[in-house]
């Protein structure tokens, strides 16, 4: 009876560990830095170039293979061709945004995942990261921001895949699945380990010269 009274007592601290730390906001800190850093890129390159919305969906599903070519994400180009009453199919890995002549430098759109994600981390650091136990809740921010980017990335790749019908052949364009995921994950981890590690940094050194510190 001990025994069992033990691991529900063990069972319901880490219950307690797990909820106080602030993974459900951080999920929805990666969700909204994905649909912030579209937003931005559309914004961007609708102000900068000459974009024509005449089909909405359309330029919206193109804007948005662009905007995983900012990840570094290639997309994937499936044709199949009828010769001769017998179907011939092509793969190729293309890079619209390396193709593509852009009104602006091509690092300011390759910034925009990066300033993004660093807006979102940066407001979920600021809140929820304490100096006193940095390492667990900093992992858990930048875990549920790798969990909500990376679940954004995946569903978009859906969303923006283009499928072109012709009398004798069909194309499919859509972001490279392996590298969606990897860079998914990749991008939120990196950006948000170096805000969170600047922040502790600065605060203990906030802390060392007796200056007050920003938290609550």
């Amino acid at each position: 009876m001990q025994s069992g009274d033990s691991d529900r007592s063990r069972f319901d601290r880490l219950t307690a560990e797990i909820e106080r730390l602030p993974l459900a906001p951080s999920v929805l800190g990666g969700l909204g830095s994905f649909v912030g850093g579209y937003a931005l890129f559309v914004a961007l390159v609708t102000v900068s170039g000459n974009v024509n919305y005449s089909n909405p969906v359309g330029v919206l599903k193109q804007l948005g293979s662009l905007f995983y070519n900012a990840h570094n994400v290639p997309l994937v180009r499936y044709r199949e061709i009828t010769v001769g009453g017998e179907p011939v199919s092509q793969q190729a890995i293309i890079n619209l945004l390396q193709q593509a002549d852009p009104s602006l430098p091509r690092p300011v759109y390759y910034a925009v995942p990066v300033v993004a994600i660093a807006i979102g981390a940066a407001v979920l650091v600021g809140r929820y990261v304490d100096t006193g136990e940095p390492v667990k809740t900093t992992a858990s921010v930048v875990g549920g921001m790798a969990l909500g980017y990376v679940l954004a990335a995946l569903v978009g790749s859906f969303l923006v895949a283009q499928r072109t019908t012709l009398e004798s052949a069909f194309e499919t364009l859509s972001p490279a699945p392996v590298e969606t995921l990897a860079f998914g994950v990749a991008y939120p981890v990196l950006v948000t380990l170096l805000i969170g590690g600047a922040f502790v940094g600065w605060t203990r050194w906030r802390s060392a010269d007796g200056l007050p510190s920003t938290q609550a």
